[in-house]
């Protein structure tokens, strides 16, 4: 069930300090990949030589997005102990935290969300590992997503609620280090306003007073006039930094447009933390040494790895076919021409054309704007239907033969088009049968990545 507000959130951590600084990043499509682009130039802050001649400390830094892929843990990591990579948080911890926070939420009588109960877990656990930074994703809009709780003061609606008050810990919350806003496009409708202007608003709703903000410059004008008034009523500070043409001239487009509002942010955060000296176009407080770290933030993302996000799969162990299968959790409009540029490059460098489908889709979503820039004559479409999603009850799949009949009707002249119910590892090999040694892409649902990579994990070989 999805309820909007920040009531209950605060409630649920009135009693935990926050005092780590955030970077807040809303949008509709790349936040995720914003996200981890911005941790990982914390990494590459924390590995340069330039820290380590000035004598800082290494910034002991986390990251939370959403959804998860496989465990619904994996959503929250740790810098390791020398503050350079990035580990998923121990289950262990994970549990633990939880179930203080399940039983804060019982005895209070709160009612939060399963979100608003993750989200809880996850800025708790932040508190107890004495982060410095955290990378938080907004889940949905801004304005009134549960992370949106971020520099805003607690609710105590009587003594109960201070009951669990840590008086020994720092209980301050300070706003976000930095805002930013990714790609704006149509999601979520229902819950966001009907047109992109409206939601463009609702995300910039993490914006927060005399705050630094930033954006994607390639979203429509529209969306970044409503950006700019929101920014003007907060007097939040607006700012834009591309990173060095030379680093991202290979990238495709949204990569580059992810990447120019990662870097941005993530100097900006480091200027504001103090461990930069100056602007990025000072020149003249620029040693050779910050010149090498600016560099290489510029060119990290290269090293991050998306779960879902065209990834190439090898699914051998779960059937006969011994090529990858293209592997893109694209769930919206704009994620979906992502991958459809992806694929037609697979389709003109492979000997065939043609592309054999196994899509998924939440029964909330517009399937056919997601399959509008996928399928083409010729290519075959199984259609299943994902699994329970943990943590995410009121999330449910799309009937398989809607999606199967969407397709139909958007190209009639499919090789194929089948309605594999609801098993996925038979799905998968129906798919494999039909593909032959083909062009094989498992699409339209991160909730359909995360199944696939549980067969994955299942199906490896003991040690």
């Amino acid at each position: 069930m999805i309820e909007l507000g920040l009531q209950r959130i605060s409630r649920l951590l009135a009693p935990i300090p926050l005092p780590w600084r955030a970077i807040h990043i809303a949008g509709t499509n790349g936040k995720g990949s914003v996200c981890a682009y911005i941790s990982e130039m914390l990494a590459t802050y924390n590995r340069s030589a330039y820290r380590q001649h000035l004598g800082h400390p290494p910034i002991r830094h986390g990251r939370y997005t959403s959804p998860h892929v496989v465990d619904r843990w994996d959503c929250i990591t740790l810098s390791n102990g020398d503050g350079e990579g990035m580990e998923v948080v121990k289950k262990s911890v994970f549990e633990e935290v939880e179930r203080d926070v399940l039983k804060r939420n019982e005895r209070l009588e709160i009612g939060a969300s399963e979100f608003e109960l993750l989200t809880a877990t996850a800025f708790e656990i932040f508190t107890r590992s004495k982060l410095d930074v955290a990378v938080i994703e907004t889940g949905m809009g801004g304005r009134l997503d549960a992370t949106n709780v971020l520099g805003q003061p607690p609710i105590f609606d009587d003594d109960a609620d201070r009951k669990d008050l840590d008086m020994d810990m720092p209980y301050f919350r300070p706003p976000p280090l930095v805002t930013g806003i990714t790609k704006v496009g149509l999601d979520h409708q229902g819950f966001l306003g009907d047109t992109i202007e409206a939601i463009a608003r609702e995300k910039a709703g993490i914006f927060k007073p005399r705050m630094p903000a930033t954006w994607d410059t390639t979203n429509l004008e529209s969306v970044q006039d409503v950006l700019r008034d929101a920014a003007s009523k907060t007097l939040s500070e607006t700012f834009f930094l591309s990173a060095p043409v030379s680093a991202t001239k290979d990238d495709p487009d949204h990569v580059r447009a992810n990447m120019d509002v990662a870097y941005a942010t993530a100097q900006k955060a480091l200027s504001r933390l103090g461990r930069i000296n100056g602007d990025a176009h000072a020149s003249n407080t620029r040693s050779e040494e910050l010149e090498a770290l600016y560099a290489e933030m510029a060119t990290s993302h290269r090293r991050v790895v998306f779960p879902g996000r065209l990834e190439w799969i090898d699914i051998s162990n779960l059937t006969e076919r011994h090529n990858p299968a293209l592997l893109d959790g694209a769930h919206n409009a704009q994620s979906a021409e992502v991958l459809g540029l992806e694929v037609e490059k697979l389709r003109n460098t492979s000997p065939s054309t043609k592309v054999t489908w196994l899509l998924a889709a939440s029964d909330t979503k517009d399937v056919k704007e997601i399959l509008k820039p996928l399928i083409r004559e010729g290519d075959s479409v199984l259609a299943v239907e994902f699994g329970p999603v943990d943590g995410m009850p009121w999330v449910k799949p799309m009937d398989a033969s809607a999606i199967v009949s969407t397709a139909e009707e958007l190209v009639p002249s499919l090789r194929t088009a089948k309605a594999c119910g609801s098993d996925v590892h038979a799905a998968v090999r129906a798919a494999v049968q039909e593909s032959g040694n083909g062009n094989l892409v498992i699409a339209g649902s991160l909730y359909l990545v995360g199944d696939v990579h549980r067969l994955l994990r299942s199906s490896k070989p003991t040690k």
